[in-house]
């Protein structure tokens, strides 16, 4: 898979993401709240990587290989709109 650019998809959509700090890692592009955790996460848990992947320090049922599933929980979308965006 071609990488993924979730910069500008936070950008465009207006989600809060940080690029440093205690959960971010070299291997990923940044780490947003987990919207799975919702408000159970205090600050950003969730990191996500170019290749696409995604997963979350608090809890590991929150990880996943493709952007498509992330996208339609972070944007409320349909899974052909996450296609699309993909």
């Amino acid at each position: 898979m071609a990488t993924f650019d979730w910069l500008q998809l936070f950008k465009r959509h207006n989600i809060n993401y940080v690029t440093e700090g205690p959960n971010y890692s070299r291997k990923m592009q940044a780490v947003i709240r987990c919207p799975f955790c919702g408000d159970a996460d205090p600050s950003e848990h969730l990191g996500v990587a170019k290749a696409g992947w995604w997963g979350c320090l608090r809890n590991a049922a929150h990880r996943g290989k493709s952007p498509h599933f992330l996208i339609q929980k972070l944007l409320g979308c349909s899974p052909e709109e996450a296609r699309r965006i993909v």
